[in-house]
C-alpha cells in the first residue's frame, strides 16, 4: 500500500509547474524530494496532500484517488507540514500541539500521553507551558512537527498505511536539531509512516533518506535511491554545480564537496 502520483501535470494559466510526474512512496519509506529553486517542489507536495488539484494525472493513497476521501477520512491518512505555519494566537506550545487533536475520541489521559510522546519525539517537552509566539524559529517549527504527528496518532483506530507531508521540515533548525528531528523521522518511518519531504541539504537528504527525487523546471530529471542519484552528471544537471564525490564514513551513503572556481 502506498501514496502513489500518475501521470501528474499541474499548469497555471499557460505556465507548466509540473509535468508527467510519477512516483510512489510505500508505507515506512523515507522519500526526498530535492531540486533547486522553482522547480516545482511546494507545488507537487501541495497536490500530494490535496491541497491543490492537478491539471491532469492523478495522487491516489492506498488505491483510491485522494479527491475521494473525505476530509475527515484524509486527516488521519495524511498529514502536512507547510513552508510556513502562521499562528498568530498566544497559545502555550502544547495547545499548539493539541489543536491536532480536536476530532479526537480520546480521553484526557490518552490525550496527554500523546501530547507527551509526540514533543519529546521532537525535543519540544521543556518547550510546552512557553508561549508558542516567544518560541524561536526552529523551535516553533519542532513544535510544528510534533503537531502534525500528533494528528496522525490521534486516531484510536489508527490506519495502518499514513503518511508525512512536509515542506523544508529542518530549514530552521541548528545542525544539532536538524540530525535529531531527521533521526526522529526515520524513526516514524521504521513505525510504519510513509515521509515526503522537501530537503534543501543534499548531504542529509543522502544520508537518511531510502529514495530520492530530483525536480528540474517541473519534471523529474532522476529518482532511486542515494547511491543512484547522487551523482556528478545528475547534480550538473539539476543545480549547475560540479561537486567531488566521497562515501560516508558510517553509511558509505554519497557525501557531496561542492568545488570552488579558481
Amino acid at each position: 500500500m502506498s501514496l502513489k502520483v500518475e501521470n501528474l501535470d499541474v499548469s497555471v494559466g499557460t505556465k507548466c509547474l509540473l509535468s508527467g510526474i510519477n512516483m510512489e512512496c510505500p508505507s515506512g519509506s523515507f522519500i526526498g524530494v530535492i531540486g533547486a529553486n522553482g522547480a516545482g517542489k511546494s507545488t507537487l507536495l501541495n497536490v500530494m496532500a490535496g491541497l491543490n488539484a492537478p491539471n491532469s494525472g492523478s495522487v491516489n493513497i492506498d488505491s483510491k484517488n485522494i479527491f475521494e476521501y473525505s476530509a475527515s477520512e484524509l486527516s488521519i491518512l495524511r498529514a502536512v507540514l507547510p513552508q510556513h505555519s502562521d499562528l498568530s494566537f498566544p497559545l502555550n506550545a502544547i495547545e499548539v500541539v493539541r489543536l491536532a487533536l480536536s476530532l479526537s475520541a480520546m480521553n484526557v489521559s490518552q490525550q496527554q500521553e500523546l501530547l507527551t510522546d509526540c514533543m519529546s519525539r521532537f525535543n519540544v517537552l521543556h518547550l510546552a507551558n512557553q508561549n508558542y509566539l516567544t518560541l524561536s524559529g526552529g523551535e516553533r517549527q519542532r513544535v510544528q512537527l510534533a503537531r502534525v504527528t500528533a494528528q496522525l496518532f490521534s486516531n484510536q483506530h489508527r490506519q495502518k498505511h499514513q503518511y508525512l507531508l512536509l515542506d523544508e521540515p529542518i530549514s530552521a533548525l541548528d545542525l544539532y536539531q536538524q540530525y535529531q528531528t531527521l533521526d526522529a523521522l526515520k524513526l516514524l518511518a521504521k513505525e510504519g509512516i510513509g515521509i515526503i519531504a522537501v530537503l534543501h541539504d543534499l548531504n542529509l537528504a543522502s544520508l537518511y533518506c531510502d529514495h530520492l527525487v530530483v525536480l528540474k523546471h517541473g519534471y523529474i530529471s532522476a529518482q532511486g535511491s542515494p547511491k543512484q542519484v547522487i551523482n556528478e552528471s545528475s547534480l550538473k544537471s539539476a543545480f549547475n554545480i560540479d561537486v567531488w564525490l566521497q562515501a560516508h564514513p558510517d553509511t558509505q551513503a554519497p557525501f557531496i564537496t561542492p568545488r570552488i572556481s579558481q
